[in-house]
């Protein structure tokens, strides 16, 4: 068996049994790193970068591995690109291109993906640390117009919706309890309230009639059944 060392400026390398060693007298992979490295290679035929780092700073300062596919050989400058990044306590997948970008990000207890393009957009964000944990799935377009739902243990399930000015227009927060039979949902009992939140109520309570000259009256029924109206304040 023949063993090969040869010793340069910076590194030394060996090859044993077919194995190579960089930076390490005892290789134990086919290619073994012992420190930072970066590999890059660029298809002749499609002009793409192929590049993996195991060692290099994020945009934060932290040190991070990533593996990326892109149009320039500088992914700060690259207009097209697919980017795989993990650093302590947190990972991240980022697709660009020309319609837009999505991304998808992990830390410990919370994940989130984005979706961008120019016209509209998509995201869910989830946290399970703390005391109130919750979801939030959301759309929008460019105009301003958007909706989202959340879930959160202290308040339940809320859908939000915004016009195109971005103004809320509605916000509906759903009971956590469940009705009994016969019953529906209502908004605080106030069907033309746009803000509240929703509750079950008997039909009886909020069957509430408005009269030509605006005068609100509710139904009721006695127990033989004979149905009566008595006024009532209009909300």
């Amino acid at each position: 068996m023949k063993k090969m060392t040869m010793l340069l400026c910076c590194f030394s390398l060996q090859i044993l049994f077919s194995q190579v060693g960089i930076n390490t007298s005892n290789p134990q992979k086919m290619l073994d790193v012992n420190g930072n490295f970066s590999s890059k290679y660029q298809d002749a035929s499609t002009g793409l970068f192929y590049e993996l780092t195991n060692y290099k700073n994020d945009l934060a300062g932290s040190p991070t591995t990533t593996m990326s596919i892109a149009n320039n050989s500088s992914l700060s400058a690259a207009t097209e690109y697919s980017l795989l990044g993990i650093g302590k306590g947190a990972g991240n997948f980022v697709v660009k291109d020309a319609n837009g970008i999505s991304v998808l990000q992990f830390n410990a207890g919370i994940t989130a993906f984005i979706s961008q393009t120019t016209t509209a957009s998509t995201s869910f964000w989830g946290q399970s640390t703390g005391s109130n944990p919750y979801s939030r799935m959301e759309v929008g377009n460019a105009s301003g117009a958007s909706a989202k739902v959340e879930t959160n243990t202290t308040n339940g399930i809320q859908f939000t919706a915004n016009s195109i000015s971005g103004t809320t227009q509605s916000t509906y927060s759903f009971p956590a309890e469940t009705g009994t039979n016969g019953q529906i949902m209502a908004l605080n009992g106030n069907t033309t309230s746009l803000t509240g939140k929703l509750q079950w109520k008997n039909i009886s309570d909020i069957m509430i009639l408005k009269s030509p000259n605006g005068s609100c009256y509710k139904i009721t029924v006695n127990d033989s059944g004979v149905l009566s109206t008595s006024s009532i304040a209009c909300n």
